[in-house]
């Protein structure tokens, strides 16, 4: 299999999602393996058709992980910086993200907590975006600096792991980590709340490594509508977005 380059688009098509100059494409792999595995399950019984079964699925993951090493795969989201927020204040001394994250406490009773390194590893991750959430309870409050304290919590998580993840802001750095067998580690803001209708905000945190900011989270913005308009009995403000928010 030839090595394929990622595209230099912004490939991203969330319509609620405002590319900034260098986002990042995520791109969208799929492996087709060969033969019908339908046609293998209802050939026979007992356990011929297992083993028939289990040799199909083994051929088929393999030929994934063929491709994820010649291709990387993104994952344009995770909440876990808020985990961390929520659980641990930020004090990343007391985040063992090397462990399993799944035998320790609080992780193991989170239903919003999946992640840790040996799992990134185990799935061939190549490239994760990481969130830098802030509530829509902060909107008009204390956004902008929820957001900066998220972003360098990111920022300090992945140099404490230099042999696993690396900072990338690019393209190019995503293909270059890939290549190291790293982690690119990107940052995603969460919500337009974030950059306080500032301009000069949102430069500064694309300066600070942010590649992508939705435009909304599940509130208004003064410049743009969120989904909750188009539920029943509610009604847009600006009817989309407002001059600003274009």
């Amino acid at each position: 299999m030839k090595s394929r380059k990622l595209p230099k688009v912004c490939g991203l098509n969330c319509l609620t999602l405002l590319c900034i100059p260098l986002v990042l494409p995520i791109l969208r792999c799929t492996a087709v393996g060969t033969g019908s595995a339908g046609s293998s399950s209802s050939s026979g019984s007992g356990s011929g058709s297992g083993s028939a079964n289990g040799g199909d699925f083994d051929y088929r993951l393999q030929r994934v992980r063929n491709v994820l090493k010649e291709v990387p795969l993104i994952d344009g989201h995770n909440d876990l910086p808020w985990n961390i927020r929520k659980f641990l204040k930020n004090q990343l001394k007391d985040f063992h993200f090397g462990s399993d994250l799944r035998e320790m406490a609080p992780w193991s009773s989170s239903a919003w907590s999946h992640t840790d390194l040996r799992r990134l590893k185990e799935g061939m991750v190549s490239a994760q975006f990481w969130s830098a959430y802030a509530p829509c309870s902060s909107q008009h409050l204390d956004a902008v600096q929820l957001t900066l304290e998220q972003i360098d919590l990111i920022r300090r998580l992945v140099h404490l792991y230099p042999h696993h993840m690396a900072l990338v802001t690019s393209a190019a750095g995503i293909e270059q980590t890939h290549r190291t067998g790293k982690i690119a580690s990107l940052i995603g803001v969460e919500g337009g709340h974030a950059i306080g209708t500032s301009l000069s905000v949102l430069r500064m945190f694309y300066q600070l490594g942010a590649r992508y900011l939705t435009l909304t989270h599940t509130c208004n913005t003064p410049w743009a509508d969120c989904c909750k308009v188009d539920e029943p009995g509610k009604y847009p403000h600006i009817g989309g977005l407002s001059s600003f928010g274009k």
